[in-house]
């Protein structure tokens, strides 16, 4: 469906594209509400079902229902809370400040994680918007999102991800003591992923040195 609609803006989508749009998601949820009935118990079908719930628009309590179906079926899935969070996004059916109140309620849902799940939330927000936007536009708490961070790294020391992630985030957030501590610990270690271009480590690796 989202290859169909295109890239760009809505106002810029052509209306050939919105079609196959439309008919490709009515069909992905033909497929899922299948699933749902034979009984599935994948998570993955329901964050999926979130999808084509934000593609077309679904009222909350619809929606609210398909979030507790997922949770119940895993607490424990990150890409759960992720859909949740994106739909909740100014772009798309929330209202300023709905996101951060999401992230900020969602660790009480995952006690295995706790805080460590609202820094991947933040982590996961941050990848739609330009380095410029996301700390103007969004208003999560950067220390709250710093300890998650650093639960995170004590859960999983050894993750070349989440050590990139944090620096990242830091450096949206214009913590450039945090930042260049983690980029010491990182050195030549960066994850494409997380940044990427090569460029775009680089130059954030600057900006935080240079503050020093």
């Amino acid at each position: 469906a989202w290859e169909g609609r295109g890239e760009g803006y809505a106002g810029s989508v052509e209306r050939a594209g919105w079609r196959l749009f439309s008919e490709r998601v009515q069909t992905a949820r033909q497929i899922l509400e299948a699933a749902e009935k034979l009984g599935s118990r994948d998570p993955e079908t329901y964050v999926q079902l979130l999808t084509v719930a934000m593609a077309e628009g679904w009222d909350r309590p619809p929606r609210q229902r398909v979030f507790e179906k997922a949770l119940g079926l895993a607490p424990d899935y990150h890409e759960t809370y992720f859909a949740e969070a994106y739909d909740l996004l100014p772009r798309w059916h929330g209202e300023p400040g709905d996101v951060e109140r999401f992230a900020a309620q969602a660790p009480s849902r995952c006690p295995e994680e706790g805080e460590a799940l609202y820094a991947r939330i933040v982590w996961n927000v941050s990848g739609y918007y330009r380095n410029d936007e996301f700390s103007k536009q969004l208003k999560f708490s950067w220390p709250r999102a710093r300890r998650g961070f650093e639960a995170l790294l004590r859960l999983y020391p050894q993750s070349r991800r989440n050590l990139n992630a944090f620096c990242r985030v830091a450096c949206l957030a214009g913590d450039h003591v945090t930042a260049a501590k983690l980029f010491d610990q990182i050195g030549e270690d960066w994850v494409e992923d997380v940044w990427y271009k090569e460029g775009q480590y680089l130059g954030w690796r600057r900006w935080a040195k240079a503050a020093r």
